[in-house]
């Protein structure tokens, strides 16, 4: 799932990183990050190396796969 999402954001996220960030949120928890989010979100995608076999963009997708937001309808 994290990865299907991860492709589907470098086609269809747009260009910059960030747009491709508010493409999978909404995607993930139907919504924007809020400004800390999409700081701390871009911080983590550009420390990643792709380690342990998963890009940057799956495991951020795999992080937010696993919130209580996605699980849990308020």
């Amino acid at each position: 799932q994290a990865r299907r999402l991860a492709a589907r954001t470098q086609q269809q996220g747009g260009a910059e990183p960030a747009s491709k960030l508010s493409w999978l949120y909404r995607q993930i928890l139907a919504r924007e990050p809020n400004p800390r989010e999409r700081e701390l979100a871009l911080e983590f995608l550009s420390n990643q190396s792709g380690s342990e076999g998963f890009s940057g963009w799956e495991q951020l997708a795999q992080i937010l796969l696993l919130t209580n937001e996605f699980h849990f309808v308020d």
